[in-house]
């Protein structure tokens, strides 16, 4: 078993490894950002639908954006998303990405109200999109 090199030059060969794999890893950082930012929306809608007894209380006086974790808007409006790329890893996060405040997480959690679940749920959303979106993108290599 072995080689046969049968034109163009090794350095060619390495420059097109190269590429190859830069652009592989464009593709992975494209799909785990489209995948956060999904995470991030769905995260946002959860929270909104996640209603309580307060919520409802609210509205009916005329007061909130929403039934549910909606009051002055600033939970949900603190959500967000972001990639950090290195030339050796790619990580995807979302949520409240400079900090939650303790009472967000009371509310996610469901300390002393029902949780509202919100970055458990999305999280099944990433983990699928993240699938689907890498399969996508690799799998016409």
């Amino acid at each position: 078993m072995g080689v046969k090199w049968t034109g163009g030059s090794p350095k060619d060969l390495s420059i097109r490894l190269k590429v190859t794999g830069e652009a592989i890893l464009e593709d992975v950082e494209a799909a785990v950002r489209e995948s956060v930012e999904v995470g991030a929306k769905e995260q946002k809608q959860l929270l909104d639908r996640a209603v309580t007894r307060y919520g409802q209380y609210r509205m009916s006086k005329g007061r909130g954006r929403s039934a549910g974790r909606n009051d002055t808007g600033k939970m949900i409006d603190d959500v967000g998303s972001d990639v950090e790329s290195t030339r050796n890893r790619i990580v995807g996060w979302w949520g409240w990405v400079n900090g939650a405040k303790d009472y967000y997480k009371y509310q996610d959690w469901g300390v002393g109200v029902p949780a509202a679940h919100s970055l458990l749920d999305s999280y099944m959303v990433v983990r699928n999109e993240i699938r689907k979106r890498l399969l996508a993108r690799l799998g016409k290599r």
